[in-house]
């Protein structure tokens, strides 16, 4: 038996890992409203319009990647981009209805994200105002990312029964 036989240079079998910091967030309103202007472009508007801007900088201050976010009370559903750094996905109750908007969920994105969502063929499942799933690529896998906002224990029964029944 000799001693040393094996393997003359030792192989490395480390991997490369990258780290993506995900989270959740109730923002309790966004307090503005997404419009379409007269040349085509989203403005947004209302009375704290600077709120969706002062999330995106707290997100990036802790290095998040993506984080879901509810009740943020914008009708409608969508994609907005933010700035450069980061893009909104989201969905909320439709224009036309007449309930005050008091729910909504939506994943915000960093550029990394987005270019996952994009590979995965930015599938952006819209279920309802407190309910929505996207699909992202990362490192050869597909990962659903779901956003939820469920109903409290104050609504009705019915509605809870229909949150469930879409979840």
């Amino acid at each position: 038996m000799t001693v040393g036989q094996g393997r003359t240079q030792p192989k490395s079998w480390k991997t490369k890992y990258i780290k993506y910091n995900w989270g959740c967030w109730n923002v309790r309103s966004l307090n503005s409203q997404l419009t379409l202007t007269d040349n085509g472009e989203i403005k947004i508007e209302g009375k704290e319009p600077q709120k969706i801007d002062e999330l995106c900088a707290e997100l990036q201050k802790h290095n998040l990647s993506l984080c879901v976010v509810s009740e943020h009370r914008w009708r409608d559903k969508g994609t907005y981009r933010v700035n450069d750094h980061w893009t909104f996905l989201y969905s909320g109750l439709d224009k036309s209805s007449e309930i005050r908007a008091s729910q909504g969920v939506g994943i915000l994105l960093n550029q990394d994200m987005l270019s996952a969502w994009r590979r995965a063929g930015e599938l952006c499942e819209y279920r309802s105002a407190r309910l929505l799933r996207i699909r992202l690529f990362i490192r050869n896998r597909y990962v659903s990312v779901v956003s939820c906002y469920a109903p409290t224990y104050t609504h009705a029964e019915v509605e809870k029964e229909r949150f469930y029944k879409e979840l």
